[in-house]
């Protein structure tokens, strides 16, 4: 949860309010990936983390994987839904991201 609140929050100079800082939900997010790797939304976040970094050829399998594991569940939440098809947008940059740097 603590990844997930520094990847979203909005860019800010304030002290006072919690700010987007990337390391900060890189490291939430390991701590979530070790307690439970195969934990889809750890996948995503782990994913998305990656793909805000450029680095496309990480974010990639666990955006898939993340990706596959929530669209077999059923009863999803709207944001459940919503971060899948986020999480699909940006698999398909980041995957032509790869394709480019391959050239």
């Amino acid at each position: 949860l603590l990844g997930n609140i520094y990847l979203k929050a909005p860019l800010s100079a304030s002290k006072r309010r919690i700010t987007r800082d990337l390391e900060k939900a890189k490291k939430y997010s390991l701590l979530a990936l070790e307690v439970d790797a195969g934990d889809p939304e750890n996948q995503l976040l782990w994913g998305l983390i990656h793909y805000e970094e450029g680095d496309f050829e990480e974010a990639a399998p666990y955006l898939r994987a993340a990706i596959e594991e929530m669209g077999k569940r059923s009863g999803l939440t709207w944001y459940e839904r919503e971060e899948i098809k986020k999480g699909g947008r940006l698999l398909r940059k980041a995957e032509k991201g790869l394709t480019r740097k391959q050239r």
